[in-house]
């Protein structure tokens, strides 16, 4: 089932039983972001109980000075659960800011909730981002959530600064947390290498476009 952080495609922690990856840093300037117009409609992610409604476009921005730099999107997610024997069920499913990085020829989704939404600096200045990695092709949108192994691996390994906090032997469902501190030319230059490649889920989310 997916969480409330179930990005675009629904946001960040994984949907599965696996922790998330947090990083201090974006992987590039939200500032200097644009929009990418190839994300904008509405989607549709359908499994045997549920069907997510995603809804895409820019974030808007508020009065002069106050709210969104330029190239801030926005997602909000409608989840419809379906049970056998009970009525239909309506939810959020979550919303929130991102922008996009390229980065060679790929390009990835920066993920950020702030509290405030009318206020540049809190926007500029997350407390912690997530990424993915995402592809659109026509009306198809794939996404690959990042992968919180091979990143916990590569910190233990110095290939990429952060914390990786391991939760006691013998602990019941216990996540490790995983914390990049690597600033934006960090990632740049660890994504293109192999290690950085293997560090999304093989397995995307797929979605489908209703209407732009």
């Amino acid at each position: 089932m997916r969480n409330l952080l179930t990005l675009l495609a629904g946001a960040l922690c994984v949907t599965t039983l696996t922790s998330c990856v947090e990083s201090k840093h974006p992987l590039s300037d939200p500032a200097a972001a644009k929009q990418d117009a190839s994300l904008y409609g509405v989607w549709v992610s359908k499994d045997a109980s549920s069907i997510t409604y995603t809804h895409i476009g820019a974030d808007g921005i508020t009065e002069e000075g106050k709210g969104s730099p330029p190239g801030m999107m926005r997602f909000a997610n409608v989840n419809h659960q379906e049970a056998k024997g009970k009525p239909p069920s309506l939810e959020s499913a979550g919303s929130g800011r991102f922008f996009v990085t390229q980065i060679g020829a790929e390009r990835y989704a920066n993920f950020y909730f702030p509290l405030d939404i009318d206020r540049k600096e809190e926007q500029l200045h997350a407390p912690a981002f997530m990424f993915a990695r995402y592809q659109v092709e026509e009306d198809t949108l794939k996404i690959w959530l990042m992968d919180p192994d091979p990143i916990a691996k590569a910190i233990e390994k110095k290939l990429l600064p952060g914390t990786v906090e391991r939760p006691a032997p013998g602990k019941a469902f216990a996540l490790p947390k995983v914390t990049a501190t690597a600033n934006s030319e960090e990632w740049t230059a660890f994504l293109q290498t192999e290690a950085g490649k293997k560090s999304f889920l093989e397995e995307p989310l797929t979605y489908r476009r209703l209407r732009k």
